[in-house]
């Protein structure tokens, strides 16, 4: 959070690039609060991604995240694989409630709601430019940070493409995301 504004930061959607290239201190109670935990009244801003990548992003970067074990039982998904993890992984932060939907589940509309701004992880870049402008922050080209390492195609089933259609309906029509043809 900075002075007048709060970045919202969706999980695996460049937002760790977006906070070391805007370098503040975290004043939200966790980097991953929805915009509805912020109070005081503030341009808001975040991004959103395609709920496909994102959640092949999410995986891969899960299976070899160095704090992986903390969170997740990669080990566990790794066998089971990406479509498993997808239709059956129950993922949550810590510090969230269970009675939150699994992140996976979860549509970024959840942490979005509430934006002054979402931006689009396909511009990425760009629009953290115009971010930058109307924050009065000087522009800075996003480092590459958090990334999960390329392991190929994500391996969707007709299955696990409904599923996920289903769980982001909102992010969807939203964000024009269309469907997915993997």
């Amino acid at each position: 959070m900075g002075r007048g504004w709060a970045f919202i930061h969706v999980p695996k959607t460049g937002g760790t690039a977006i906070r070391h290239a805007l370098s503040f201190l975290w004043v939200l109670p966790h980097s991953h609060s929805p915009a509805s935990s912020v109070r005081d009244p503030m341009f808001r801003f975040g991004f959103a991604r395609d709920p496909w990548d994102r959640l092949w992003s999410m995986y891969r970067f899960m299976l070899t995240s160095p704090k992986r074990n903390t969170f997740h039982d990669a080990d566990h998904w790794r066998e089971r694989g990406f479509v498993e993890w997808v239709l059956q992984g129950q993922h949550w932060h810590p510090w969230e409630s269970k009675q939150l939907a699994p992140l996976q589940r979860r549509p970024q509309s959840w942490w979005l709601d509430g934006c002054d701004f979402v931006g689009r992880f396909e511009r990425l870049q760009a629009d953290f430019d115009a971010v930058c402008e109307h924050i009065g922050h000087p522009k800075r080209q996003l480092p590459k940070r958090n990334c999960a390492p390329a392991m190929g195609l994500a391996p969707w089933t007709r299955n696990a493409r409904d599923a996920v259609a289903g769980w982001y309906v909102e992010d969807l029509q939203r964000w024009n995301y269309g469907s997915c043809n993997r």
